[in-house]
Formats: C-alpha cells, sequence, structure tokens
C-alpha cells in the first residue's frame, strides 16, 4: 500500500493544487460580488484538474508494473502495488472533483454539507463496504481498494451534487 500510496500522489497532488486554487478563487470571486463568475471557476478548475488526474489515472492503469517496479523488484510487491494502482486508477477522475469541487465550496464558506457528504461517504459506505468486501466477502486488501476507489466516486458524485445545486453561493461569510 505505501507503495501504491506514493505514486498515486503524483495524481493527488495536482488536485490539491486545483483545489486550493478553486477555494482561493471562487471565494475572490463572490467577495466581489459575482457568484455566477465563482461558479465558472469552479467548473473550470474542476475541468483542469480532471484532464491531469483522469490522464495519471489512464497511465497508472497502464503503466501499473514499470510503475511499481520503481518501488521495488519484488515480483509479489509489484504485482500487489500494480493492482492497487489499477483499482484506484479508476476513481481518479470523480477524485479530481471531490477534492476541487469541495475546495470550491470551502472557499464559499460552505463547509458544513461537504463535511457532512465526506462523514457519509466514508463513514456511512467506505467501512462497512471495507468491513464486507476485505472481510465478510473475503476480497482482503483487494476488496478494501475496491471500497476505496467506489467511495471515492461517491465522493465526486456529492460533490458535483453540491456545487450544481448553487447553495453555496447565497452563503454569507
Amino acid at each position: 500500500l505505501p507503495i501504491g500510496l506514493t505514486a498515486e500522489s503524483i495524481a493527488f497532488m495536482p488536485g490539491l493544487g486545483f483545489s486550493v486554487a478553486a477555494s482561493a478563487l471562487v471565494g475572490q470571486a463572490l467577495g466581489a460580488g459575482s457568484p455566477r463568475q465563482a461558479e465558472r471557476i469552479g467548473w473550470a478548475a474542476s475541468h483542469q484538474g480532471l484532464v491531469v488526474m483522469t490522464t495519471m489515472g489512464i497511465v497508472f492503469f497502464v503503466l501499473a508494473e514499470p510503475f511499481a517496479t520503481i518501488f521495488s523488484k519484488d515480483p509479489a510487491v509489484v504485482r500487489v502495488a500494480a493492482t492497487y494502482l489499477r483499482i484506484m486508477a479508476i476513481s481518479e477522475p470523480m477524485l479530481a472533483f471531490a477534492m476541487i469541487l469541495t475546495g470550491g465550496l470551502q472557499g464559499a464558506g460552505d463547509t458544513v454539507r461537504p463535511t457532512v457528504a465526506t462523514a457519509i461517504s466514508f463513514w456511512g459506505v467506505r467501512i462497512p463496504l471495507t468491513w464486507f468486501l476485505a472481510l465478510r466477502a473475503g476480497y482482503g486488501a483487494t476488496g478494501a481498494w475496491v471500497a476505496m476507489s467506489a467511495t471515492t466516486i461517491l465522493s465526486g458524485i456529492f460533490a458535483i451534487m453540491l456545487f450544481r445545486d448553487g447553495k453555496w453561493k447565497r452563503i454569507k461569510v
């Protein structure tokens, strides 16, 4: 897992950068009295981050073994790390939306709703799904990674829904 997480951070870090930028720029546009511009900025940042993170997801999926061999030459370790990278690569596009749109929401002062959505996704879905897939269904670490990827997708869906509903444009900070 540490090998996979280290490699995955290559895609994660640009998403974090887009998230911080979305937060600052959405907040700035709202402060300037332009909610329409704030919305455009949020979507533009998320789409730009989507391109970067999807590209990295494709690279991780296709080149999982070569990436894993950077960190280990042990074939068993490479196989496990490559499996992790491929499973997580599937959720990279939605991770972009989850990170960046949540950043935009936070910049608008909408912090409670994204926190609740994250709690539902992680505590309400990820933990029970991980328990079920990893332990009950017997998939072990692979089941846990599938649960992580699935709930990352769910977090992205939640972020899209929250940003799209526009309630964040009316929050007074």
